[in-house]
């Protein structure tokens, strides 16, 4: 009768765990139905009007541009009315307390934001007529917090020469145009003076750009990171560059 009461009992406690999890999971499944019916996507571009050397100078240009991180027309713009013209191999420094719209102002020249109204232009091309992808492939962007593959150096320094999340091989005339060789790859850490750092790392015998950022963390300290992307960016082929407070770490 003991034994009966124990087997019960333990019964019950599976029962209740079970039920426990598939009710966790079905939560799980409405939350990610609720993130794919109410989540707006972006749209998606075919035509492209631009040419494969697209953008050859890198005049900006904002013409009464406003923009909004919200899909709805009613809401109240975070940009407003932005007019700003900068010439091909300007340097300009955008200032402003936190929260005045700075990066929101980048975050529009990549296409992250909806244009409310006005218009940005790229060496004369409208930026809404650009596929997404390419426009964002093709401005050079040091963001605040640096990215980085678990991958080798090399296609750290390089990650334009990759695949797409269709496995298929992005802009593949581009990237195998701006194939930057060994020694380029050297240089431009020469350049940032981080290359000794992986030629030290490297084992005997092997290269520094063969060698894992799996574990960056342990390798470079938070300045290196920068001046990684930076490098990053020296070998990058583009003529608009984007430094969103790079320097601020």
């Amino acid at each position: 009768m003991f034994r009966r009461q124990i087997d019960l009992g333990f019964s019950i406690r599976v029962l209740v765990l079970a039920w426990t999890e598939v009710e966790t999971a079905m939560s799980a499944v409405t939350r990610i139905r609720l993130f794919l019916n109410n989540t707006s996507q972006e749209p998606v571009r075919y035509s492209d009007s631009t040419d494969s050397l697209w953008p050859r100078h890198g005049a900006v240009c904002f013409r009464n541009v406003s923009a909004s991180y919200n899909s709805d027309p009613s809401s109240a713009p975070t940009l407003r009315g932005i007019d700003l013209e900068i010439a091909a191999g300007e340097k300009v420094g955008i200032c402003g307390r936190t929260g005045s719209g700075k990066s929101s102002l980048v975050a529009t020249l990549l296409g992250l934001t909806h244009l409310v109204a006005g218009d940005i232009l790229v060496d004369d091309v409208s930026t809404a007529t650009v596929p997404l992808a390419k426009l964002r492939r093709r401005v050079i962007t040091l963001t605040q917090d640096p990215l980085f593959l678990e991958k080798t150096v090399r296609e750290n320094l390089v990650p334009w020469q990759g695949v797409d999340e269709l496995g298929q091989v992005i802009e593949a005339d581009w990237a195998q145009e701006h194939n930057p060789s060994d020694d380029d790859m050297v240089s431009a850490l020469r350049s940032c003076e981080i290359w000794e750092k992986f030629e030290a790392a490297a084992p005997e015998g092997q290269s520094g750009l063969d060698i894992s950022m799996a574990g960056v963390d342990s390798l470079l300290s938070e300045g290196e990171k920068q001046l990684f992307c930076l490098a990053r960016a020296v070998l990058h082929p583009g003529k608009v560059v984007i430094l969103d407070e790079a320097s601020s770490r």
